[in-house]
């Protein structure tokens, strides 16, 4: 559960392209949800990234995961890309998928062992649909993270909503729900989720893009 704690700590990269030609940079801030002080409280994690669109259905995407330098004296880095398999047509949503490669390294302790770098895969489905004339987003989906060694598999199911403040500028709000089926009532953390089993976790981002197709 930490582990993916640590992979799910910002909004999900692939909801929409950002246009061919076109940059976006992207921040997100808070994570699962644990008892603090008697409150519940969102981990304070953060990520800063950005994306270029490659043309109008495809992205990259590369981040920089500041939280876990300062709270865990390591460098997290992760990079990407993400692909619309099929854009909004009515009623039926745009889905894109993503997949991303996260690299986790350094050494918080003296003598043995010596610090290294792992590497974990993730992958994304959303389907989004837009609303009104700045086409603010809702979209669900969900998250897949495999851990090599030792191999596991996490997963999360993603509920969100981008609220565009100008064409060029988003805030976004999204909840995951981190390993349902995990129970989590013997770890020495409280994580609010429905009847005790993985977590809910909570993110605000920014999403700001720039390139003369950003205000089309």
């Amino acid at each position: 559960m930490l582990v993916f704690s640590m992979l799910a700590c910002s909004l999900n990269h692939g909801v929409r392209p950002v246009g061919k030609g076109n940059v976006a940079v992207t921040g997100s801030y808070g994570g699962p949800v644990i008892e603090a002080f008697g409150a519940p409280f969102p981990l304070p994690l953060s990520q800063v990234g950005v994306r270029y669109g490659v043309s109008d259905r495809s992205d990259v995407h590369a981040a920089f995961h500041p939280s876990v330098a300062g709270l865990a004296g390591l460098v997290g880095i992760d990079a990407g890309a993400s692909y619309l398999i099929a854009p909004e047509l009515g009623r039926r949503p745009a889905v894109v998928v993503d997949g991303t490669v996260s690299f986790f390294g350094g050494d918080t302790v003296e003598g043995e062992p010596e610090g290294g770098v792992r590497l974990y895969t993730g992958g994304a489905a959303l389907a989004s649909w837009s609303l009104g004339e700045r086409d603010h987003l809702v979209y669900t989906g969900a998250e897949l993270f495999w851990q090599p060694r030792p191999s596991q598999l996490y997963a999360a199911p993603v509920l969100g909503t981008r609220l565009m403040a100008t064409r060029r500028v988003g805030v976004g709000l999204e909840a995951k729900w981190l390993q349902p089926w995990e129970d989590t009532e013997p770890l020495t953390a409280h994580f609010y989720s429905p009847g005790q089993h993985g977590a809910i976790s909570a993110q605000l981002g920014l999403h700001i893009t720039f390139g003369k197709g950003a205000d089309e």
